[in-house]
């Protein structure tokens, strides 16, 4: 396996410092990047404002070495993207394309971070074939950068994701989320008829590192193996952790989200499955690894 070099813009995040993690144990060169100053051992590089070339270090597009950038960092929060749409557009449309052109000229190939809500949610278990249809402004920003990529970097790696969660309680994530709530007793309250791939983050990490070993190219969707209802995931989630707690549904409307949701994000990774032989943990086994690593906090 040849050394790779890889830079993740955006290795502050919840996936890209488990990235840097997973590559640098397996023996390649990582550079990360966070949009603020004092980020241990990272480069700070923020996408708004900074410029690329000052901020990387030259000697990291030198040798022989295949060399990747990861693009993580996003605007995220969807209703974010539409509250502000200018600052979201410049970062995660614009600004993401003038970085991918720079990298390329460098001989970087990409590696771009999408997700599953390019979909409309009406159904789940998307193949990466199905015709997209975003309901809402992260998505349709996601997408316009996946049709550049397709037309403009045919070489680069688009992941698709749904839901991605850890095992760290403490961290920001689904888990932790109802491992805060069911520990105060407080209700688990679902969006009604939900439906999910529960994808653990360490999977994500890894199944990125074999793309990017393996050099594949196009769309491909990483996700967990089950298609579950967020309800009885939240449902699991308290029978493994032995939580009394009420778990319930209420309608969409009811959470006070600003702008469209896909009801039904899960997806269909059997091309990643056919192309690495990677398998992703079930459901199950993530929640039983999260309450295992629990145990010391």
């Amino acid at each position: 396996m040849a050394k790779m070099k890889v830079l993740i813009v955006g290795a502050s995040g919840f996936i890209g410092r488990h990235l840097l993690a997973e590559l640098c144990s397996a023996g390649h060169e990582a550079l990360g990047t966070a949009s603020r100053h004092g980020v241990h051992g990272l480069h700070k590089f923020d996408l708004l404002e900074d410029k690329v070339e000052k901020a990387i270090p030259k000697d990291f597009f030198a040798g022989s070495e295949p060399k990747l950038a990861v693009i993580a960092a996003a605007v995220t929060n969807m209703d974010d993207c539409l509250i502000h749409p200018e600052k979201s557009r410049k970062l995660n449309v614009l600004n993401t394309q003038k970085l991918v052109r720079y990298l390329q000229s460098h001989g970087c190939r990409i590696v771009y971070l999408s997700t599953g809500h390019v979909f409309d949610g009406s159904v789940g278990n998307r193949s990466e074939d199905d015709p997209t249809c975003p309901i809402n402004e992260y998505a349709r920003l996601k997408l316009e950068m996946e049709d550049f990529l397709r037309i403009e970097c045919p070489e680069s790696f688009i992941a698709r994701l749904d839901k991605v969660v850890g095992y760290n309680p403490l961290s920001w994530h689904l888990l932790a989320e109802w491992w805060d709530l069911a520990n105060k007793k407080s209700p688990i309250l679902c969006v009604e008829g939900m439906e999910i791939s529960p994808t653990c983050v360490r999977d994500v990490a890894r199944g990125l590192r074999f793309a990017m070993e393996l050099d594949l190219s196009g769309i491909y969707h990483l996700a967990g193996p089950d298609k579950i209802k967020r309800i009885e995931f939240a449902r699991q989630f308290c029978r493994i952790g032995h939580f009394d707690v009420e778990v319930a549904e209420k309608p969409l409307a009811t959470f006070g989200f600003l702008d469209g949701r896909a009801v039904k994000s899960s997806l269909n990774s059997e091309k990643f499955r056919q192309a690495t032989a990677f398998a992703f943990a079930n459901s199950r086994t993530i929640l039983e690894a999260f309450f295992l690593n629990a145990k010391g906090y």
